[in-house]
């Protein structure tokens, strides 16, 4: 029965009590412990909510609904925004990120693998996933090899030095990615035949906005606060 949430070398009780906990992967135990205070977050939010724009708002949601996954059941859920650049998905990414974990360095990008990340969502299990930058056939392949494997919940058994099994890896979380072309499309090229892989995916269109438009502001600006999560997490 689950009694708790693990996050930053803390068992967090149902019953109020916290105590010490252990971190598997010692780099990532830096990223994914907290840093700073809360209020540079808030103030970073708040480029997202003054919009008013829902396609951007679902973005930092989904870092407050990943641990919710063990409610429905589900191992993973793909959750994929795409549009043109300019449109604030990458801005909604740091402030999502930003919520467990250093908002550059916890994110994955167009070079990253698909057995890294894997690996990753073995390692923080109820987190979030980030993958931003998704430019390209190569990249959406990466993802679409992530997101059969992530629908399994369990990572590939391997095998130590002295031919014994390791410990493999599970989760039930969320992935999602930053695009600028249709993930969907990527999958129906890649299953022609079945629907199985699209059910995986949540897919959504960030429109671009005028600069006249509410709560917008100068590039420069935006990233002067956005930069300051790299140091409050």
């Amino acid at each position: 029965k689950r009694r708790g949430f693990i996050y930053g070398g803390i068992i967090m009780k149902d019953d109020g009590t916290e105590q010490p906990a252990g971190f598997g992967d010692a780099k990532l135990r830096d990223l994914y412990s907290p840093k700073g205070s809360a209020q540079p977050w808030f103030d970073a939010c708040k480029l997202i909510t003054n919009q008013h724009r829902p396609d951007l708002e679902i973005i930092v949601a989904t870092a407050f609904a990943a641990p919710l996954m063990a409610t429905p059941a589900e191992n993973s859920l793909l959750v994929s925004a795409w549009g043109a650049s300019g449109a604030g998905k990458s801005t909604a990414v740091k402030v999502a990120s930003a919520v467990w974990a250093h908002p550059k360095k916890s994110k994955e990008v167009a070079m990253s693998t698909a057995k890294s990340v894997v690996h990753k969502m073995g390692e923080i299990r109820n987190l979030p996933v980030y993958w931003d930058e998704i430019k390209n056939k190569k990249a959406q392949l990466a993802v679409f090899e992530t997101l059969f494997a992530g629908s399994e919940g369990v990572g590939p058994s391997r095998l130590t030095s002295s031919i014994e099994l390791r410990d493999r890896g599970d989760w039930q979380t969320m992935l999602c990615i930053c695009s600028n072309i249709s993930f969907i499309d990527h999958v129906i090229s890649e299953q022609p035949t079945t629907d199985s892989g699209i059910y995986r995916v949540f897919e959504f269109e960030v429109q671009p906005v005028p600069k006249t438009a509410q709560g917008q502001m100068s590039t420069t600006s935006a990233s002067r606060i956005t930069q300051e999560l790299e140091n409050n997490y």
